[in-house]
């Protein structure tokens, strides 16, 4: 297998497990480098932070500003048409784009799965079999490792059980420190 003429793809990431930043100079993991179609190797030059370190000095500088500047006078009607259709931020049209938004980036689901997760759980709280509304709809809860759902809780349930870190025995010691508080109270 001649090595120059690899394209990128799997054959090539097998053979280069690791690359050197070219800003940084470390060999990093190749999960570490974006895609970049212009490169041989399929891969930005540079790892991600330092790619987003250089981003957001180029964003802050006088050129990035006035590139941006730039660019809105040039696109400004398609901006505010978008803008126009998307609705203000307190707009229901808004709030339904950004749910969408957030149930997509977050957890790669859209809206009309998150009915269905809804509906198949009775509309109600997975722990605590509260009822969810328009105004305070579920949270999606998922596990910080795999990134997987695993069912929607209600807005108190949910930071309750990051607090615990997904521990099963610290909940457990949890449960058993509040019956044992209430027995020595006599409730």
């Amino acid at each position: 297998m001649n090595i120059d003429k690899l394209q990128a793809g799997p054959e090539l990431d097998a053979l280069v497990a690791e690359k050197v930043c070219s800003t940084c100079g470390i060999s990093k993991p190749t999960s570490d480098f974006t895609k970049c179609s212009r490169a041989v190797d399929g891969l930005q030059w540079d790892c991600r932070v330092c790619y987003r370190q250089q981003a957001r000095k180029y964003y802050l500088s006088d050129k990035g500003k006035k590139k941006r500047a730039e660019w809105y006078q040039k696109n400004k009607a398609k901006v505010s048409a978008l803008r126009k259709a998307r609705g203000t931020s307190r707009s229901p049209a808004f709030k339904e784009y950004r749910r969408k938004w957030a149930l997509r980036t977050r957890y790669g689901i859209t809206l009309e799965e998150y009915e269905r997760l809804v509906e198949a759980q009775s509309g109600a709280c997975a722990i605590c079999s509260a009822k969810h509304s328009k105004e305070r709809p579920l949270n999606v809860d998922h596990c910080h490792s795999t990134g997987k759902i695993r069912g929607l809780l209600c807005a108190s349930c949910n930071p309750g059980l990051a607090n615990f870190r997904d521990n099963p025995k610290a909940l457990e010691k949890a449960a058993d420190y509040i019956r044992a508080a209430l027995k020595a109270v006599g409730a």
